[in-house]
């Protein structure tokens, strides 16, 4: 349910029309590095900038709960934390280049990346998310990376849906050292609006 509102929501803000969705937990594979812990995030919204060779992941996590108090929701947002930020480090010792050190593995890291982009890019195209001219941007920049001709940027954002909440929305920003995760706690009154097609987000 969760991904469903969220996917509603990212539609909703005309935010799927040049980016796409890739679930974190059908690539567990990306978590065989060396880290403490195996926790995830749920999904990644990918924006690629091919004019500056940029791809920007926004790390996604989602909580669904019926009601919560102030300590619930900052507990919560505590854990989604740890989560998010394990995917980020992932992903970095996955996938972002090196420029100081040579890795060995580095071109084939860069085929996996390519791999995993090019199958969400078609299918964000295929079922209608996609616009024509961000799918063929994007699949042209995916098909000419290289190992140090692209640069990767991490965004954090928690998603918590609060189906008894009688608030709209309540923004709040967590700081882990300079990088900051936006959370978004949505009640009922945006769930309503989320599942309202002809509603306006």
């Amino acid at each position: 349910l969760g991904t469903t509102l969220m996917k509603r929501l990212l539609k909703g803000k005309d935010l799927l029309q040049d980016s796409f969705i890739i679930p974190v937990d059908l690539h567990k594979e990306l978590f065989n590095a060396d880290l403490e812990t195996k926790n995830r995030a749920d999904d990644l919204l990918v924006d690629i900038h091919p004019k500056s060779s940029e791809i920007v992941f926004t790390v996604i996590e989602i909580k669904c709960r019926q009601s919560l108090s102030d300590d619930q929701r900052a507990d919560l947002q505590s854990q989604m934390m740890l989560q998010i930020n394990n995917t980020v480090e992932a992903l970095r010792l996955q996938f972002e280049p090196d420029n100081e050190h040579l890795r060995l593995d580095q071109e084939l890291k860069v085929i996996e990346l390519q791999s995993l982009l090019m199958f969400y890019l078609k299918r964000a195209h295929r079922y209608g998310y996609l616009c024509e001219d961000a799918a063929r941007e994007n699949e042209a920049f995916i098909q000419q990376l290289r190992k140090n001709n692209y640069s990767i940027r991490f965004k954090k954002l928690g998603l918590i849906f609060e189906f008894k909440g009688d608030h709209l929305q309540k923004k709040e920003i967590m700081y882990s050292g300079d990088e900051e995760t936006v959370f978004y706690t949505m009640g009922k009154p945006m769930i309503d609006r989320i599942l309202d097609e002809g509603a306006s987000l």
